[in-house]
């Protein structure tokens, strides 16, 4: 059985976490991606290969942090580092047809399946230890409360800072100054 048999068999037919390293993961992508008849257009291919040459700096050496999917990555760029947010990773995992062990996972720990799955997901990711290394992790409440405990949670699990950014529901005058003041307060923690 050649590799990208063995990478199709594992990643679609029988997809276990437990036995998907980080770098194998990627790896199977990569394999995944190179025959011309998963593609519908040639620029569907490029798309998909540059997507995968994106994401592979993460495993390999660049420094990445976990962010929120509202978080200010202009934050992180500005410090030559990568954001990794996190809570695309539930359609990816879906897409590999993993996203049920990831989810069970979470539910061993008694999480709630009301729970955002999207968040489920990513706990479970780093649970089983498919996602790279970060530097710290970078949040923000926008949009989702469940943030918080979700990225509390991860940064116990891979011993890293969490900076948290509250963003008020209103943006009135004082509201500003109080987000503009965290900002620049993790930009100190950063430094």
């Amino acid at each position: 059985m050649g590799l990208e048999e063995k990478a199709k068999e594992i990643l679609l037919c029988r997809p276990d976490p437990k036995k998907i390293s980080r770098g194998a993961m990627m790896t199977m992508l990569q394999t995944l991606l190179q025959p011309a008849k998963l593609f519908g257009t040639r620029s569907e291919k490029r798309f998909t290969i540059a997507a995968y040459n994106h994401g592979r700096r993460f495993f390999k050496g660049k420094r990445s942090v976990f962010t929120s999917l509202f978080t200010p990555v202009e934050i992180v760029y500005a410090f030559g580092l990568l954001p990794f947010p996190l809570e695309p990773l539930g359609a990816l995992a879906a897409s590999f047809g993993i996203a049920p062990q990831l989810l069970g996972e979470t539910e061993k720990w008694w999480l709630s399946t009301d729970f955002c799955s999207f968040h489920r997901a990513f706990l479970g990711a780093c649970n089983y230890g498919l996602l790279p290394q970060p530097s710290f992790l970078l949040a923000t409440s926008h949009a989702c409360d469940g943030t918080m405990k979700s990225f509390s949670h991860v940064a116990h699990l891979v011993s890293k800072p969490l900076l948290f950014i509250d963003i008020p529901y209103r943006s009135k005058k004082a509201e500003v100054k109080y987000t503009a003041s965290q900002i620049r307060d993790s930009v100190s923690e950063i430094e």
